[in-house]
């Protein structure tokens, strides 16, 4: 199962996720479930990145493992990015829950 964890800061804005594990759907390689996602976070990953010029406080993409996590300054401007892949896993969440787990968490 993939464990999808938002990051949201002290005053409610979200500022990042972390991506673990796999989905288990089907084969690595073949597992629809895990490009899905894999593919919503970079287009969010790129976007922040190659098209709006920030620098994430971290930034990593190993396997079983994607992470973003924005300076609290930069929050606001990805927010909305944030939103947007938020729903799009709830969504897919909905039509494989024993493949994907969202969660919202608070960190400092």
């Amino acid at each position: 199962m993939i464990y999808a964890d938002f990051l949201k800061n002290s005053v409610g804005n979200l500022k990042g996720i972390r991506l673990a594990d796999h989905a288990g759907f089907s084969e690595m390689g073949t597992d629809i479930v895990c490009a899905a996602v894999s593919s919503s976070f970079f287009l969010v990953a790129n976007t922040i990145t190659d098209v709006m010029h920030l620098e994430p406080l971290a930034l990593r993409a190993e396997p079983g493992e994607l992470i973003i996590n924005m300076k609290d300054e930069d929050c606001r401007a990805c927010e909305v990015l944030f939103k947007g892949l938020y729903i799009h896993l709830k969504d897919l969440h909905e039509q494989y829950p024993q493949n994907l787990n969202v969660n919202i968490t608070e960190v400092q």
